[in-house]
């Protein structure tokens, strides 16, 4: 019945919040909303010992590219380590490469290595209309993500 109403709904969806569910409906909540293209902010967050995977990662990446008023992504708070972070580079690579309304990212607490958070800020930066806020806290970013971090705060970022 929910899927259903939300299904009924989906033109109307402008914030979508998942945290505090179990995240092994995420495939098919992801299968039912794929096509759907009005979903401006999607949250992922931490709820009650359930956590966004990386194999949830890759279903997340395949539904993004069929939001494109997509404006808000919060994945914070969930152990999806450098293999999921690396799966979801290539939808950060296509909206690199066009107007995007895409302006606020949120992977904080994600158990993210210095490595791929270098290689997400590469992309970042080269997105055609800059983010927002990105907040990467939380992670074990070292010493060496200075440089990209500092590229991409020449990007006009408004909030790190």
């Amino acid at each position: 019945m929910i899927f259903g109403t939300l299904i009924d709904a989906a033109s109307l969806i402008s914030i979508c919040d998942l945290s505090e569910n179990n995240m092994e409906i995420l495939k098919l909540f992801l299968d039912v909303f794929r096509n759907r293209k009005l979903i401006a902010i999607i949250t992922f967050a931490e709820s009650k010992g359930k956590y966004l995977c990386k194999d949830d990662a890759d279903c997340l990446k395949n539904a993004l590219v069929h939001m494109p008023k997509l404006e808000i992504l919060d994945i914070s708070d969930n152990p999806l380590e450098d293999d999921a972070i690396m799966s979801l580079i290539p939808y950060f690579l296509e909206m690199s490469e066009k107007h995007s309304p895409f302006k606020d990212l949120k992977v904080e607490s994600c158990e993210l290595s210095c490595d791929e958070v270098r290689q997400l800020l590469s992309v970042l930066s080269s997105l055609i209309e800059p983010l927002n806020s990105l907040s990467i806290g939380g992670n074990d970013l070292g010493s060496k993500v200075g440089a990209p971090l500092g590229k991409f705060l020449g990007t006009g970022v408004l909030e790190l």
